[in-house]
């Protein structure tokens, strides 16, 4: 009885073996078909971090141009330099809400 488990067992074995080098070759393609799409999604994730790299440094010397003419001393800061403050506030908020979504 042990020996027909073994046999059965080596069998299996041997089966296995055999389907596993018919499907060795496909499963490297699938591997290096996988790897090369993961390659270019992590390409195009690289270029989209740029992107947004960019687009903050942006946003970064806009808010350094209003910390400018908020620095400013009071008497300098007319009616004018308010109202575009506000208005380029406002356009920054858009912008940023529009960049984290």
């Amino acid at each position: 009885m042990v020996e027909i488990s073994t046999n059965i067992l080596v069998d299996d074995c041997d089966g296995l073996d055999a389907q596993y080098q018919k499907t060795k070759g496909i499963s490297s393609l699938t591997v290096e078909a996988n790897l090369v799409e993961l390659v270019k999604k992590i390409e195009h994730l690289e270029c989209k971090l740029e992107e947004a790299l960019n687009e903050v440094k942006t946003k970064e010397s806009e808010v350094l141009e209003l910390e400018v003419i908020l620095d400013r001393t009071g008497n300098e800061v007319d009616n004018t330099d308010v109202s575009l403050i506000e208005e380029k506030c406002q356009k920054m908020e858009v912008e940023l809400a529009n960049l984290i979504t």
